[in-house]
């Protein structure tokens, strides 16, 4: 997982940046001598022009008479606002009859008079029509900054560690990474995912998550499941369950002992957290299951690690100091499933007897 991509420095001339934003202030630093243009909520006209589409796209619902009409007085009452519009037109594409478009107009939630309150309960609207399996992948992306780009394969691979994928029906003999793959979709079909990027095989490698959309994944999490604390919250960080630790720009790293021996704490993030004191502690804590550890500037790994017995996934991407995996400690993790190595460019070699379980 990524956070920014970096603009091509070979610029034509002629060429332009487009920046849009939802804050003023943002547009008069950046704008230098060229107004802003203030875009307008859409039509009605445009927005049913976008919930047909979706609505009526192959395998959705079947166009009639009495579902356009209801189409249409649902497009009015979506204030132009284009995420809205988005997430209400793959929503009703699901629902194959008048009166299930007829309960959705009807909601009362539909009817809230203020523009800017509107927009949290419709996407609302699409999680609650996600199954409970759904819902707790869609949950997990709370653990992430805002504006995280979210990488398709690892999230995956995340899930699977967190034991979400269910095979169900006849998907028996699917493995996980193919219901993994199905989940991912459902997530994307519901517009909970957005600004996709692809592959040069023009599969989906990496997307991001509206900033509306993010907060509503925070805030359908219970916070001792899914925690994002500073390091001196000890109490929540002893009573959590999968946590990411936060720091304020500047501040001396230091994992807090409370971590080490956290008794529910199955799930523990970091992203980019370079020099921090005290991380080989987390080591200590035999209940973890998945452990992102990415930009750490962990040099080696204990001999400690062999204890964490129900480890499943281990990232330890662009540890860039990481030069050692400790002989043997690896191959004591038997439910290991994932291990990521990526950028880690002081690696030269794997043991010898990497792989072979012990």
């Amino acid at each position: 997982m990524g956070k920014t991509k970096r603009l091509s420095a070979g610029w034509a001339d002629g060429s332009k940046i487009l920046v849009t934003t939802r804050k003023n202030h943002v547009a008069d630093i950046v704008k230098g001598n060229i107004p802003s243009h203030h875009l307008e909520p859409l039509s009605v006209d445009q927005c049913w022009s976008i919930i047909e589409q979706r609505a009526f796209s192959p395998c959705g619902a079947q166009r009639t008479t009495g579902m356009v009409k209801i189409g249409k007085e649902i497009a009015t009452k979506c204030c132009g606002l284009p995420l809205a519009v988005e997430i209400l037109g793959n929503m009703m594409r699901m629902k194959k009859r008048d009166d299930e478009w007829n309960l959705v107009r009807d909601m009362e939630i539909m009817e809230n008079e203020d523009f800017y309150n509107k927009i949290g309960p419709i996407i609302k609207l699409s999680y609650n029509h996600l199954s409970s399996n759904l819902k707790q992948c869609f949950s997990y992306c709370s653990l992430f900054p805002r504006g995280w780009e979210i990488d398709r394969e690892a999230l995956i691979q995340l899930w699977m560690a967190e034991g979400f994928l269910v095979a169900t029906g006849n998907a028996g003999s699917k493995t996980m990474e193919d219901i993994g793959d199905k989940y991912f979709n459902d997530l994307l079909s519901h517009s909970l995912f957005q600004n996709v990027e692809k592959d040069e095989f023009a599969d989906i490698s990496k997307c991001r998550m509206h900033d509306l959309v993010y907060y509503l994944s925070c805030s359908v999490v219970s916070n001792k499941e899914y925690s994002v604390l500073r390091p001196d919250e000890e109490a929540g960080i002893s009573a959590a369950r999968r946590l990411r630790l936060k720091f304020e720009e500047g501040e001396e790293k230091e994992f807090p002992s409370a971590g080490s021996n956290a008794s529910k704490l199955r799930t523990f993030v970091a992203l980019e957290m370079g020099d921090c004191k005290n991380i080989q502690s987390l080591f200590d804590n035999r209940n973890l299951r998945v452990l992102y550890l990415s930009g750490s500037s962990i040099q080696r790994l204990p001999a400690s690690i062999s204890k964490l017995s129900h480890l499943r996934y281990l990232n330890l991407s662009r540890c860039q100091k990481l030069d050692v995996l400790h002989d043997g400690s690896i191959n004591r993790l038997y439910k290991l499933q994932t291990l990521v190595l990526h950028d880690c460019i002081s690696l030269s070699e794997l043991p010898e007897d990497f792989g072979l379980l012990k």
